[in-house]
């Protein structure tokens, strides 16, 4: 509904979604709907990892926990959940606000197949904003 109301009166939008891979193989459904909005000329994006919680810092989730880090695939939420039952399927809501920007960044931070780092979120944000004058 909200893209018909953009469309409607020419308001330049654009969208992320979460990449809701299993692997690094993986193709999902989402990746599919990127593409096409692509090619229709939409700003869009899906993340290089499954799900924004997959950038979540570890140094953010509350008490004594045993996780050292998250891999890029797995299920944050359901993992999160079991070390920290109260922040269960929130895990975004509630810890991504205690991220500073070095963990931001670090957690944004890739390295492209010609060997030279990059940075997911600032280059999406970045090419959003091309959007506006």
């Amino acid at each position: 509904m909200t893209q018909k109301i953009a469309e409607q009166f020419s308001i330049p939008w654009g969208i992320l979604l979460d990449s809701d891979k299993l692997n690094s193989n993986d193709s999902s459904k989402n990746e599919i709907e990127i593409n096409e909005l692509k090619r229709e000329g939409i700003k869009a994006y899906v993340t290089r990892k499954r799900e924004l919680e997959n950038y979540i810092d570890i140094a953010c989730i509350p008490g004594d926990i045993s996780i050292t880090g998250f891999d890029d695939f797995e299920d944050v939420k359901e993992t999160i959940k079991e070390v920290v039952p109260e922040i269960g399927k929130k895990a975004l809501e509630k810890l991504w606000r205690n991220m500073s920007a070095e963990q931001i960044r670090n957690s944004e931070k890739y390295i492209d197949e010609t060997g030279k780092e990059r940075y997911e979120f600032t280059e999406m944000i970045n090419d959003f904003l091309s959007m506006v004058n």
